[in-house]
């Protein structure tokens, strides 16, 4: 599982593979008439077949590379 630290209200929007590198796409408030706060996240990226126990918040996306299939999800 990996941890973020985002801006609070954060969208997370999509999880996928440029190159090998996995990217998370998120939506971030810009603006607002009181200071933002920041907020920790967690994304499990996990492997078609793979079994886990987290509570899945949210789907992300599925992506493959080299021929490899993994789904991503927002845990609580």
């Amino acid at each position: 599982m990996n941890t973020l630290k985002l801006t609070t209200g954060s969208k997370l929007l999509k999880v996928a593979y440029q190159g090998l590198d996995p990217v998370l796409w998120a939506l971030v408030p810009s603006k607002s008439p009181t200071p933002l706060g920041t907020e920790e996240r967690h994304v499990l990226i996990t492997f078609t077949g793979e079994e886990f126990s987290w509570h899945v918040n949210e789907y992300l996306g599925t992506d493959e590379v080299r021929g490899i299939v993994f789904h991503a999800f927002e845990v609580v």
